[in-house]
């Protein structure tokens, strides 16, 4: 999504005018929890079933050449057969918020629901009721129907800031566009916890908690509270451009985006006039600076290349890119390694890649 933002490519198309993605590692953990065994996987040293794709493949009877492009999406392809046909439920679940518009009204509509999410190597269920959207983030907060929301419900707004940031947690955020995999209540015999409440005792829990409309207004204050009491604590530093994917740009400009990409290269410097956006013109010049660089003024050439000068050679590991020296530290780490391990081939890589990055500190040191 990023590489398409600093493309000129229009980075959403995966998620609007209709269309949908989803998470398929959040669609193989649901399914093993709500049908066991829908997936053969490994376990790691702490007793967790591993997920990543070069283990989960041949142990499902899935050949394939891991770590290339093709051979990976393939792999994928047939895991999700896998999971269609084993637990055709949690796949249908899953096609229902692979949109976080539908994801939404699920979330808000069901009087209650489980879900799940991954914590230290575990997937863990909860049963939860919606309360409130974040006043700033905008994610769905639920009410996890363990508790009882009796104890919450009518408590003055300052003792219930307090309560609710000690154990147990009650108040839980369900991510709509992140993918969740929102499954009806009738699963609550497969996690015990929620079993020994019953689903006649859970259910009254939901109405109390979508009744009382006040309580659902104090945590709204005091999640509003939170996220400004953390903007105004946040760093100050500003954003690079390439870090505002999700600060949207006027609707005129992603609409002349591809005129862009049409016009000759002589006439790509001057298009860019027609963006208000900023960022759009910078990254115009960035693919310019990349690919015909003398079409650039020497202005525009000296921008971009001491903004890639500082960034690619600072010393500054903090800093959130690769840079020069720190690729030189991790050659100079793997090299120790290869040669302990007489690895002949892997070092001769690695001096490839050496030869290369000396290449690309020559020529960003003289600028």
């Amino acid at each position: 999504r990023n590489t398409l933002f600093q493309n000129l490519e229009y980075p959403f198309a995966s998620t609007t005018n209709g269309n949908k993605e989803g998470d398929l590692i959040n669609l193989a953990r649901a399914a093993n929890l709500y049908y066991p065994g829908t997936l053969k996987n490994r376990t790691n040293k702490k007793g967790n079933l591993e997920y990543k794709l070069d283990t989960t493949a041949p142990l499902n009877g899935i050949e394939h050449a891991a770590h290339t492009a093709i051979g990976d999406c393939l792999a994928t392809l047939e895991i999700a057969k896998i999971i269609k046909k084993k637990a055709s439920s949690v796949w249908d679940a899953s096609l229902l918020t692979a949109n976080k518009d539908e994801s939404l009204k699920i979330i808000k509509n069901e009087k209650l629901f489980c879900t799940n999410e991954f914590y230290y190597g575990k997937v863990v269920p909860f049963v939860q009721t919606f309360v409130c959207q974040h006043p700033v983030y905008q994610w769905p907060k639920t009410f996890d129907l363990k508790q009882d929301p009796n104890i919450y419900m009518n408590m003055p707004i300052e003792a219930l800031k307090g309560k609710l940031k000690k154990p147990p947690k009650v108040l839980r955020t369900c991510r709509h566009n992140k993918h969740p995999i929102v499954m009806n209540p009738s699963y609550i015999d497969n996690f015990e916890e929620y079993k020994m409440i019953g689903i006649t005792k859970l259910t009254e829990r939901a109405n109390i908690v979508r009744q009382n409309k006040k309580f659902a207004e104090k945590v709204e204050l005091i999640l509003r509270d939170e996220a400004e009491e953390k903007a105004e604590t946040k760093s100050q530093e500003d954003l690079y451009e390439e870090e505002t994917v999700y600060k949207f740009p006027p609707a005129e400009d992603n609409k002349i985006l591809p005129g862009f990409h049409e016009a000759a290269w002589d006439k790509k410097l001057p298009y860019l006039q027609k963006f208000k956006d900023k960022r759009f013109q910078y990254f115009g010049k960035k693919i310019l600076y990349q690919e015909k660089p003398d079409l650039l003024s020497k202005e525009d050439y000296d921008e971009i290349h001491d903004t890639i000068v500082k960034r690619v050679l600072t010393t500054n590991d903090e800093k959130k890119w690769n840079t020069i020296p720190r690729t030189y530290a991790e050659i100079d780490t793997l090299r120790a390694k290869f040669e302990k391990s007489k690895a002949t081939e892997k070092l001769k890589m690695l001096e490839e890649i050496n030869v290369y990055v000396e290449e690309l500190e020559k020529f960003y040191s003289h600028a």
